[in-house]
């Protein structure tokens, strides 16, 4: 049970069908959740702080005075301490939460399936989060400095093509290239692949679904930049 959050990666045919007995999930959500906190913190510690305030003032047309960068430091130091404990109470919520979307979608499909096996297929769909979380270490080890908007938009790794977007473009273009990204494309392929066999459903159907949910999130990733002030 342990290795197949591994071998999901090496054989997804094989391991989602051994789960769809003994739905399991603990595995790959320890992983992930370990290797999200883990590259969050290094991410943090590299983020100057000064030039994230100045950015944030700047966003709203404003020039802040020193007072105000002094404070805005302060609160960013602050954050930075609870960095950790954000990414461990909301990363098994957010994995929650899709592995219902999912399950809601395929039923509304007409495809029976257990919420347990739509938890376990997510957990482990999502394993392509993890090689590009350790592929992350090193190059942030490297880094002597890290701009919010890299942070943001994801653009540590350089596997989307958010580096596409120029420093003048708008966020919600920049969100939309930030989203078209490899490990983005290997996910989707392995959800298509394991609610095919938990669901039951024809590959078109599995398709079908695994991509208007992706798309969904795209526009409410989109629609939440666009709304920032």
């Amino acid at each position: 049970m342990i290795a197949r959050p591994i071998d999901v990666l090496l054989d997804p045919k094989s391991t989602v069908t051994s789960m769809a007995h003994r739905p399991t999930w603990i595995a790959p959500l320890t992983i992930l959740m370990a290797l999200a906190t883990l590259t969050s913190s290094l991410i943090f510690d590299r983020i100057d702080a000064v030039q994230a305030v100045r950015e944030q003032f700047t966003a709203q047309g404003r020039i802040p005075s020193q007072a105000q960068i002094d404070q805005g430091v302060t609160f960013w130091e602050n954050v930075r301490g609870i960095a950790v404990l954000v990414t461990l109470v909301s990363f098994p919520l957010l994995m929650m939460l899709a592995a219902f979307v999912f399950w809601a979608a395929f039923q509304f499909a007409g495809h029976e399936m257990d919420y347990d096996a739509s938890l376990a297929v997510t957990m482990h769909g999502m394993m392509p989060w993890a090689v590009a979380s350790l592929l992350s270490v090193p190059v942030i080890l490297s880094r002597d400095s890290i701009t919010p908007r890299e942070a943001m938009n994801g653009n540590v790794l350089i596997s989307n093509l958010g580096f596409l977007a120029t420093s003048d473009a708008a966020p919600a273009w920049a969100a939309f290239l930030s989203s078209v990204d490899l490990f983005s494309a290997w996910t989707a392929v392995l959800l298509v692949i394991g609610y095919r066999i938990a669901a039951k459903a024809s590959a078109a159907t599995a398709c079908a679904v695994v991509s208007l949910v992706w798309l969904s999130y795209v526009c409410l990733k989109i629609g939440w930049v666009a709304l920032q002030p």
